[in-house]
């Protein structure tokens, strides 16, 4: 066998992982040393990855919470990129038992892992992330019931029930969450439930990443100081420093211009920011989570994206499915638009409530969420809130004043009284309407 070899660096690192094993760490460092040399001249990554976390392991011996930190963290980002699942899950739940970590990083870590192992039958380490999932309290969500301002997200069918529950499990977290999914599917309201678990103390700050061009990069992100360029007569602490101690998401990830792929980089990296026109550099403690409808690694084979960005925003995936794909959602979807709109719930409205909601669950929706809300926006103000005149105009499929006025006059027989009574106004005001759309007996919507 060559010197060199992918073979020798692996038998080198197992013995490694043997000796952590057996507690002989001084053995395990000069044999993960030795493995480390060969698996970088061949560039054989796996095994530097593997390399890095037995010396992760040798620091929390020695009590280098630091350094076990950040070779963990250099194993799993090696392991992210190289797409190495299995690998990736091992390595977080080595580092979840390790006790370096507090509680919310300690949970998002053993459910990522938990998940991989899950999706393929690894029962052995499900059974061992389980034990220490339950040997200690699980980390407390604020009960969203409690809180009438608090966003919510609405889940039913178990696609979506799996994404809330990982959500809930890695917001108290500093994981970067990646958000994908097709416009309208919910991924901003799914990052503000997302903040609102996490308990962090400041700001959900919105950033459009499309809508910030290469030159005020710099300035928007880090902010500026009074004189830097011409015009700038103040001091601008940039929307960093706004999400500090919060939540900092980037809408739209995808169309980033190149600048700003390069400085978020920087600061995902690390953790500083300074200013236009400043001296020195500050530190800030952001969470962040970006969001895209677009195929990110097809960007990254134009071109188009940073590979190294995408794993660094990549570690916590989730891809949420068109609202065709969750149509078990739609009814609850639907109560809830109806309740923010201060529709009648009561029991005298549930069978028409009912009725109404599993007419839209029978409809497509490629507008998604956000369509299917817009639509019932619209039904409530046309409708004047009331729930039956609400699906009569559902099943009619009237969007506009005048397509409602004339298919209930096509229904009364033009009866200007009943329509009246119907729409809840005065015959008069019917009347009007109609001189007002021209409308005539025979007219077309």
């Amino acid at each position: 066998i060559a010197p060199e070899s992918a073979l020798i660096s692996q038998s080198k690192r197992l013995l490694a992982d043997a000796y952590v094993g057996l507690g002989k760490f001084d053995l395990a460092e000069t044999a993960a040393r030795e493995a480390l040399v060969v698996a970088e001249k061949i560039n054989e990554r796996v095994e530097i990855a593997g390399c890095y976390r037995v010396f992760a392991l040798i620091d929390r011996e020695k009590g280098n919470k630091q350094g076990c930190r950040e070779w963990f963290k250099k194993a799993c980002d090696i392991y992210t990129m190289i797409k190495s699942r299995y690998e990736l899950a091992v390595t977080r739940y080595l580092a979840a038992k390790s006790g370096i970590y507090d509680d919310g990083e300690r949970s998002a870590m053993l459910y990522l892992a938990r998940e991989y192992f899950q999706s393929e039958d690894v029962h052995k380490f499900v059974e061992k992330i389980d034990r220490e999932l339950n040997a200690r309290p699980k980390v407390e969500i604020k009960n969203i019931k409690s809180d009438n301002h608090a966003p919510v997200f609405i889940a039913a069918s178990p696609k979506m029930i799996k994404i809330v529950e990982l959500a809930e499990n890695v917001a108290q977290s500093d994981l970067n969450i990646l958000l994908t999914g097709p416009t309208g599917a919910g991924k901003d309201q799914l990052a503000k439930y997302i903040h609102y678990c996490s308990g962090r103390k400041g700001e959900f700050v919105i950033v459009n990443a499309a809508a910030i061009p290469d030159s005020m990069v710099e300035s928007e992100l880090f902010g500026y100081r009074k004189g830097a360029f011409t015009g700038a007569e103040r001091d601008n602490p940039g929307l960093m420093v706004e999400a500090d101690g919060g939540t900092f998401y980037l809408n739209e990830i995808a169309d980033a211009a190149k600048q700003l792929q390069v400085k978020l980089l920087e600061v995902i990296e690390n953790k500083t920011i300074r200013p236009l026109g400043g001296i020195t550099k500050r530190k800030v403690d952001i969470r962040i989570i970006a969001a895209t409808n677009h195929d990110l690694e097809a960007r990254m084979r134009e071109g188009k994206f940073r590979p190294d960005l995408f794993h660094r925003l990549n570690v916590v995936p989730m891809a949420l499915p068109p609202l065709s794909d969750r149509s078990k959602d739609i009814p609850l979807l639907t109560r809830h638009f109806l309740e923010k709109n201060k529709v009648d719930m009561s029991d005298a409205n549930q069978k028409t409530i009912n009725d109404f909601c599993r007419f839209l669950s029978n409809r497509n929706w490629p507008g998604n969420v956000r369509e299917l809300m817009a639509f019932i926006d619209r039904l409530n103000v046309l409708a004047g809130g009331d729930i039956d005149l609400m699906l009569r105009l559902a099943r009619d499929g009237s969007s506009t004043e005048r397509e409602i006025l004339l298919n209930i006059l096509n229904e009364t027989g033009w009866n200007r009284h009943e329509t009246a009574r119907i729409l809840g106004i005065s015959e008069g005001t019917v009347r009007n309407r109609i001189r007002q759309f021209d409308l005539k007996r025979g007219s077309s919507a």
